[in-house]
């Protein structure tokens, strides 16, 4: 296994690697105090948020197109059912306040997007490994299906179901990772573009 597939199993695990190997030690609902939320507004109204995610934007551009990375570090996954990004928590052009506003902003933007989703689950876990403590926030969003009135009407996946996660290493920010998960399902529509989805939340 080359470096690079080693960085890609660890920044985006196969479902069955978690089972028994990703069993949290300690788990809670994922919440904000109000505190946190004052802060979490003024951010998103600040002029850097849009700078950071047009660099976002413009790193996954590069590394998509097979180009050196621009302004942050990032990941992708590409598969016929599952396409990702893992962005690298950089202390400069991140830092440790907007790194949990922009795991939740991406949360939100999808939320407010015209492609109707539907929280399905926010928590925390706490994972013990061999030599470090990883904390995972995490938000699971599902698209919101219409009643199917036509038996031969597709259902619209949008963009599939979409999860994303902050994850820290002993406290300390690491990445966030945002993946889309497909219904291959005959009776789905062809999912959209996950290009489409990084670009509603960057834009």
């Amino acid at each position: 296994m080359s470096f690079a597939d080693k960085i890609l199993n660890r920044l985006f695990p196969k479902k069955e690697e978690s089972t028994t190997s990703r069993i949290p030690v300690y788990t809670e609902a994922l919440k904000r105090n109000e505190k946190y939320q004052e802060a979490y507004i003024k951010w998103r109204e600040e002029a850097d948020t849009a700078v950071l995610l047009a660099t976002i934007s413009r790193a996954y551009e590069a590394k998509f197109n097979k180009m050196p990375s621009i302004g942050l570090e990032v990941h992708l996954l590409q598969t016929p059912y599952s396409n990702g990004i893992a962005i690298t928590y950089h202390p400069e052009k991140i830092g440790t306040t907007a790194f949990p506003f922009l795991f939740d902003l991406c949360k939100d933007k999808i939320l407010e997007g015209q492609q109707p989703y539907l929280l399905y689950t926010s928590d925390k876990r706490v994972y013990e490994r061999k030599n470090y403590i990883e904390t995972i926030e995490k938000h699971y969003l599902k698209p919101s299906f219409k009643e199917n009135t036509q038996e031969d009407k597709l259902f619209e996946q949008r963009y599939g179901n979409i999860l994303i996660e902050a994850i820290y290493i002993d406290d300390k920010p690491s990445f966030i990772r945002l993946m889309a998960n497909i219904y291959s399902d005959h009776k789905f529509e062809k999912p959209l573009p996950f290009k489409e989805l990084l670009h509603l939340i960057c834009h």
